[in-house]
């Protein structure tokens, strides 16, 4: 089992793996913002086609409803990363608390009301009176994949 020996150590790494996710992210709405341009480029294009004569009407009323119907998809595929996005930075700035949290009950016998409410989710006591403490985040999960 790998040991936290560093508060610094540990949001460093946590920072890590959250910027990894943004980063990534990040990429995505830059092939959306990309793949919305093109779109909005041939939607132009047909209508100027349309315009010259190139392409009748119809021609024209069915290209731009498929290329409506990409650019409206496009939108909202973006719109969901970016909420995504929005949750992950929630998340980070819990998990930057949550570990300031943790390393601030170093040495103490007794945890504050408000320590335990921020570090653990719930407790669950079984009919044998044995408890399981579920904490508000997995400190394995944070932790660095030994390949890192």
């Amino acid at each position: 089992v790998q040991s936290i020996t560093s508060r610094t150590t540990f949001i460093k790494k946590i920072r890590k793996r959250f910027y990894k996710v943004i980063d990534e992210i990040n990429d995505k709405l830059n092939q959306y913002d990309k793949l919305l341009m093109k779109e909005e480029y041939n939607l132009q294009k047909s209508y100027e086609n349309y315009s010259l004569g190139n392409i009748d009407r119809n021609t024209y009323l069915l290209e731009r409803d498929v290329l409506q119907g990409h650019i409206s998809t496009l939108e909202r595929e973006k719109i969901a990363q970016e909420e995504v996005l929005v949750n992950i930075k929630q998340d980070k700035r819990k998990a930057y608390q949550w570990i300031r949290d943790i390393f601030s009950a170093n040495g103490i016998d007794k945890l504050p009301t408000e320590l335990v409410q921020s570090l653990v989710d719930k407790v669950i006591v079984y009919a044998n009176h044995d408890f399981e403490v579920v904490y508000k985040f997995n400190i394995e999960s944070l932790k660095e994949d030994k390949n890192e």
